[in-house]
């Protein structure tokens, strides 16, 4: 399950373009849940100096600047499979001493060692690949034995809100991201596609249980966000 191909080169060129005003609109259209909710990640995750962590669909690094904060030192890895996300990252994090590799590549096809993570983290990246079980299958090969996957995305409330989120995300949020963004292509338009498409809060944890054991979840607005954390 995940994006259609076609789906798939759209929402990555709209990414693109959302780069320069990227954690602004977000916040914006969000209300600040999309700070809240990986600050709340960051907080669980257990993050501790010389650790190795993956940062799997990085985007502009907002997730991996929070986490570099908190290192002190260790390996940082940031994953992406658009070029113009990797430098944009690169640009946020070159203030940090610590050893931070960034890697291009897709979430279903990890191009790093099995075995080699203490935690792998993906924040608002796993709606936007075309085989979401995939990737979580490759999260878990390049843990060690033992580590942590926290996964963090918005998700389809079922708890009878799920008409009200779909009408903001449908309606709200490109009327919202335009004031913002102010340009006559609104990338955040793709929002809703992925949206439409994605995991209801306990089909999500359902998903990570396939692979790994589930420690705990977390939902957020009415269910519209969910942070699942588990572990190989």
């Amino acid at each position: 399950m995940g994006l259609k191909k076609d789906d798939w080169f759209f929402v990555e060129g709209m990414l693109r373009k959302t780069i320069p005003k990227y954690e602004l609109v977000n916040r914006i259209i969000t209300f600040g849940f999309s700070s809240k909710t990986r600050r709340k990640l960051v907080e669980l995750a257990g993050i501790r100096p010389g650790m190795t962590v993956l940062d799997a669909g990085c985007g502009p690094g907002i997730l991996s600047e929070m986490i570099a904060e908190r290192m002190q030192e260790g390996r940082l890895f940031l994953l992406d499979p658009l070029d113009e996300m990797l430098w944009s990252a690169f640009r946020n994090l070159m203030k940090f001493d610590l050893e931070i590799e960034f890697v291009k590549g897709l979430m279903e096809e990890i191009p790093l060692p099995s075995n080699m993570f203490d935690l792998v983290v993906a924040s608002y990246s796993i709606r936007d690949c075309m085989d979401r079980d995939r990737a979580i299958a490759e999260m878990k090969r390049v843990l060690k034995r033992g580590g942590r996957l926290m996964l963090l995305d918005i998700t389809r409330p079922e708890n009878g809100f799920d008409a009200i989120v779909s009408i903001h995300m449908k309606y709200i949020v490109p009327l919202l991201s335009s004031i913002a963004y102010r340009k006559k292509e609104n990338p955040w338009k793709a929002l809703y596609r992925t949206y439409v498409n994605m995991w209801t809060p306990s089909e999500m944890v359902k998903a990570v249980r396939r692979h790994l054991s589930v420690e705990f979840y977390r939902t957020f607005a009415l269910g519209a966000f969910t942070l699942v954390s588990a572990r190989k």
